[in-house]
């Protein structure tokens, strides 16, 4: 996990940079399952997030590890919206 905290400081600039690039990242929601290093994954997921001018950001609750069979309906819709937007960025 500290690996994963120190990642948005130790990763070079050029690589924080995705432009428009559609980025779409899903949180599991209940964090009170994944203990005190919740917070910090949140704020990873955001980090990330911040790298596109294109991102979306879907918080999934009564997720677990596998939220694609924990949801599989909102993964599909979160991958299906993703590469609509990349399809449009491409004409």
């Amino acid at each position: 996990m500290l690996g994963l905290a120190l990642a948005p400081r130790t990763t070079p600039e050029w690589a924080r940079r995705l432009g428009d690039l559609p980025t779409t990242v899903l949180t599991v929601g209940d964090g009170n399952i994944w203990g005190p290093a919740y917070p910090a994954w949140v704020d990873l997921h955001r980090s990330f997030l911040a790298m596109s001018t294109c991102s979306r950001h879907a918080v999934l609750d009564g997720t677990g590890h596998h939220m694609n069979h924990d949801a599989p309906h909102a993964v599909a819709n979160a991958i299906s919206n993703l590469v609509n937007r990349a399809q449009r960025l491409d004409r």
